[in-house]
């Protein structure tokens, strides 16, 4: 990370965005000094008329931009040349105020609201204004620390009883700064080259509740702040590890009874009563010997299951390692969620989620984790033409329905049978729904048996139709968060 950042509006002249549309009808802005010389106009056409010299002692941009003679007939607006940005007129506005309007705002002289420190980032970055540059990256950076030590000591807890969402954050640098303002911070910092401050920006957003991970932020001026799908699975992985060492410091005290002169006995019985449950992760399991697990419990889970006969080619001795590499090429491809025992590292269950227009191994990407090779070694072609035939069968159930494409789908819902009817399935599939619904779309997929369609509308889901696929029939059921 450096102070200094090359930009994207690198010396060109009047025109910075080529795409400005000219139809747009101008509006004067707040900040509009009469005397101004030059006239800067935001994407929305709202104008600012301010002083070139100013702007050419502070941005390399515009003093190299403003030393092209221009032309005769250059664009004037109320007799001032103009120059049209592509940037937001609330940014611009924030800039253009700390330049000409606050003199002592620099140098953590006053605190300032987030979305100002944003705009200092994003066009101190873009048109060469270090200063602004420098100075918003000292704020965030005062927050958002490289030091453990320190950003645990500059923060304070918050309670239940807080309006905010953790932490609550002091106001030196920035004002009124809260927990979901670093769904910004992640983009900004990527954007723009300051990558010190994303450890710490991870660490407060996997600490959000999950519609505001999946549903992004959107700040005072109105700026949606969404993460990418990748950083979305980041922090849902540091969310749920996060959950899992706290339950192990909770459940170290399971091996201890209360003190005998304990003088709050019904609340330490209620602590060591806590049941050893389960936990939800999010993201791909880590050892080999949880996706062994894993294709252990889709092997008993499926043992009836036609998918299973045929991927084996019928042959017991097969359906492990046809699920092993089946469970392989899915956690590489899907939103995977899966269950452990709470407090270690043993699954009992896991549910597929796959986004809109993809499915189970049907990229090169899922089947190179060994599922093409499992094909080749393990199956005589008959069988792997048999088998590749009822891929592309399956793959046209509920085509069209529900806008299927459209929709999330579901792979390989199974739990441990020990753990069976204990409420495994359903934290499961919540979280894959939340998915859907950040999104507002749709949860579409089948089930093979009565049994599992009844399961399935008992949570929630709601049968569309039935659909044939060779000697088989799918119930094609769906759960709805487009409204």
């Amino acid at each position: 990370m450096s102070d200094e950042y090359p930009g994207e509006g690198s010396r060109k002249r009047a025109r910075i965005d080529d795409t400005a549309d000219a139809k747009v009808a101008y509006t004067r802005g707040e900040l509009w000094y009469d005397d101004g010389n030059i006239i800067l106009f935001a994407e929305d056409g709202t104008g600012f008329r301010v002083y070139k010299g100013v702007l050419s002692r502070y941005s390399e941009v515009f003093r190299d931009m403003f030393s092209i003679p221009q032309p005769a007939d250059a664009e004037l607006w109320d007799g001032c040349p103009v120059v049209h940005l592509s940037d937001s007129s609330k940014s611009l506005h924030r800039v253009l105020c700390v330049l000409f309007t606050n003199d002592d705002v620099l140098g953590f002289k006053q605190g300032l609201p987030f979305e100002t420190v944003a705009a200092m980032l994003q066009l101190g970055s873009k048109y060469h204004m270090q200063h602004l540059r420098r100075d918003a990256i000292q704020r965030l950076s005062s927050y958002f620390t490289t030091e453990l030590h320190e950003f645990i000591n500059d923060f304070v807890v918050s309670t239940p009883d807080d309006e905010q969402p953790p932490p609550n954050f002091p106001e030196g640098a920035i004002v009124g700064m809260n927990g979901c303002d670093a769904l910004a911070v992640i983009s900004l910092a990527q954007a723009y080259d300051v990558s010190c401050l994303l450890p710490s920006a991870f660490y407060i957003v996997a600490q959000l509740e999950l519609p505001d991970i999946l549903g992004g932020h959107i700040d005072q001026d109105g700026t949606n702040w969404s993460l990418s799908p990748a950083d979305i699975q980041r922090c849902l992985q540091g969310q749920e590890r996060l959950r899992r060492r706290g339950a192990k410091h909770i459940l170290y005290y399971e091996d201890f009874s209360p003190s005998s002169e304990c003088t709050e006995r019904k609340s330490c019985k209620g602590l060591f009563a806590l049941p050893r449950s389960f936990d939800t992760y999010a993201g791909k399991p880590s050892t080999t010997k949880q996706l062994d697990t894993l294709a252990s419990i889709m092997k008993a889970s499926f043992a009836e299951s036609r998918v299973t006969k045929l991927g084996s080619g019928g042959r017991p001795e097969n359906e492990w390692a046809f699920h092993r590499a089946c469970a392989a090429g899915a956690a590489a491809g899907a939103f995977l969620f899966a269950a452990f025992l709470r407090g270690t590292d043993e699954v009992i269950g896991c549910v597929f989620f796959y986004p809109p227009g993809q499915g189970i191994l049907s990229d090169e990407i899922q089947r190179a984790q060994g599922f093409d090779k499992y094909l080749n070694e393990s199956l005589t072609e008959e069988e792997r033409k048999a088998f590749i035939q009822f891929e592309t069968d399956y793959a046209k159930v509920g085509a069209g329905r529900a806008q299927k494409d459209k929709a999330w789908s579901v792979n390989y819902l199974c739990v441990s049978e020990k753990y069976r009817n204990k409420g495994v399935a359903r934290a499961l599939l919540e979280k894959g729904d939340a998915l859907a619904r950040a999104q507002r779309s749709k949860v579409m997929f089948e089930a093979a048996t009565d049994d599992t369609l009844k399961m399935y509308i008992h949570l929630g889901y709601t049968f569309i139709d039935t659909d044939p696929c060779e000697d088989m029939a799918f119930h094609v059921i769906v759960k709805d968060f487009t409204t």
